[in-house]
């Protein structure tokens, strides 16, 4: 599929994608949003727009947090009901599962571990310690109590502020999280928007995203916000079996 996403500032050709950046807008206080439209080409006319919603989020202002099914009972959930049972101003899914809604690789919550690590190859871990966000690999791991979230998936899109090489070609929703070169947490879901992990790494990367990192995606790409006037849906087409709550501190 041809397309382009709609611009206000500077443009930037990527395989075919016109991309370009704009500001963030505030929500909260250290809680900013933006939204990247798709154009689609003309077979798709009269479709409604593809969008990528992106949101940068201040560390010390607020906390993330792993939400499992299981631990409301459950055997999965979807974004909204993770919110409404744990109170999270934003929510999304996160790392992978089987088919049984087991959930796969490490999940940890302040210093707790909820779920054990997987020793995939290429697999990553987001973690927020001593209040700054990182990814890194499973080698540099320690589970100290001043992990105040930690979560592994993959594959790792950036590191480093580069793309990482030879990433696998598939087009497909997708859920990636990261850092911005301020340590700042960006958090990026598609909407109706099947894209390649190297394409999202290169958007990401012109919004000063230099560390990023894949979570489940397809069906499982899912998103809801409710921040003061904001909120926001986006449902995915299946339910998960955990997901990553954003909280105020």
């Amino acid at each position: 599929m041809k397309a382009k996403i709609l611009t206000t500032i500077a443009i930037l050709t990527i395989s075919g994608i016109v991309f370009a950046a704009e500001r963030f807008i505030p929500i909260s206080d250290g809680l900013f949003y933006k939204t990247l439209i798709i154009e689609k080409d003309s077979l798709e006319k009269g479709a409604p727009p593809s969008k990528i919603h992106v949101f940068k989020i201040d560390p010390s202002k607020y906390k993330l947090q792993v939400i499992t099914a299981d631990q409301y009972g459950l055997r999965n959930l979807d974004a909204k009901t993770m919110a409404d049972k744990s109170g999270a101003i934003i929510t999304f899914n996160g790392g992978f599962f089987t088919p049984e809604y087991a959930s796969l690789g490490l999940l940890m919550n302040d210093g707790k571990v909820l779920n054990k690590m997987k020793w995939t190859s290429w697999w990553h871990i987001f973690q927020v310690k001593n209040g700054t966000p990182n990814v890194i690999t499973k080698n540099e791991f320690l589970p100290e109590a001043a992990i105040e979230v930690a979560i592994e998936a993959g594959p790792r899109i950036l590191a480093g502020g580069a793309l990482i090489p030879k990433l696998k070609y598939s087009t497909t929703e997708r859920t990636a999280i990261g850092v911005t070169s301020d340590r700042n947490i960006l958090v990026a879901i598609t909407d109706d928007y099947a894209v390649s992990l190297e394409n999202l790494g290169h958007f990401l990367k012109n919004l000063d995203c230099i560390e990023l990192l894949n979570l489940d995606g397809g069906g499982s790409s899912q998103l809801y916000a409710n921040v003061k006037k904001f909120n926001l849906l986006v449902p995915g087409f299946s339910l998960v079996a955990n997901g990553i709550g954003v909280f105020p501190r």
